[in-house]
């Protein structure tokens, strides 16, 4: 190895400073974009709206619950790997956690100021229009585009960040610890023989025990039973929707 040939590249995490180092980075950069596949989730997604109808039918909806919150996840790390580290995609990548994820895609919900390398103005809307090079015949529908990518990242955001989603998504993914099934609310006076008037009902969802802290420290801790309810076809749309952007 000639000590000449090795080459770094340094990056943030947030704010937590990184630096690569490797014979032939760009190679490697490369490499992995190339195999990144962005239509897998919505095959994933896809291939189990047929078994909705059948007997396997909450396996299935699980199957699309827990592809659609991996895509997110997938799709928000590539994003901000573009702004932090465009020159080093690989590195970011590797680098990350899903908490510093979380925590990134909060300051954009807030348009708080996020290092980055690709300069945009915090917003979803400045990033959706510097991240997305394309340029369409009509000025007008060029903006429109964008703003259009911008909306849908901001609607994803605010499902990667839900409380009640993430801890059914981990529960799911370490352990199978949530049951597959939806529920029913019902808001009135049945032992009166007043017809209720408010219900909610799904056939499709998820129950899941999660830890709740008893004041500011992790050694005190009560479990909070939660219900979510969700549509898989909804889900699957919501996936395919990922896999675009």
């Amino acid at each position: 190895m000639n000590p000449a040939d090795i080459e770094w590249r340094s990056f943030v995490v947030d704010e937590k400073p990184y630096c690569m180092w490797g014979i032939d980075t760009t190679s490697q950069n490369m490499r992995f974009l190339d195999g990144v596949d962005a239509s897998y989730f919505y095959y994933v997604a896809s291939s189990q709206i047929p078994n909705l109808n059948g007997p396997d039918r909450h396996r299935a909806a699980l199957t699309i619950r827990t592809t659609y919150a991996h895509a997110l996840e997938t799709f928000f790390a590539l994003l901000i790997a573009a702004v932090q580290a465009p020159h080093c995609p690989l590195g970011w990548i590797l680098r990350y956690s899903p908490g510093d994820l979380a925590r990134m895609v909060g300051k954009i919900n807030r348009g708080d100021h996020l290092l980055a390398i690709t300069k945009f103005d915090g917003t979803w809307l400045g990033l959706a229009t510097a991240v997305n090079a394309f340029e369409l015949a009509e000025h007008q529908d060029n903006s429109r585009a964008k703003a259009q990518f911008a909306d849908l990242w901001s609607y994803l955001a605010s499902d990667l960040l839900d409380s009640a989603a993430i801890t059914e998504y981990n529960s799911v993914k370490h352990g199978l610890r949530a049951s597959s099934g939806g529920s029913v609310t019902s808001i009135g006076s049945p032992g009166l023989g007043v017809q209720a008037f408010l219900r909610s009902e799904s056939e499709f969802g998820a129950h899941h025990f999660a830890a709740h802290k008893l004041r500011d420290n992790a050694i005190n801790f009560d479990v909070r039973d939660i219900i979510r309810n969700w549509c898989p076809h909804a889900l699957a749309m919501r996936t395919q929707l990922v896999g675009r952007s």
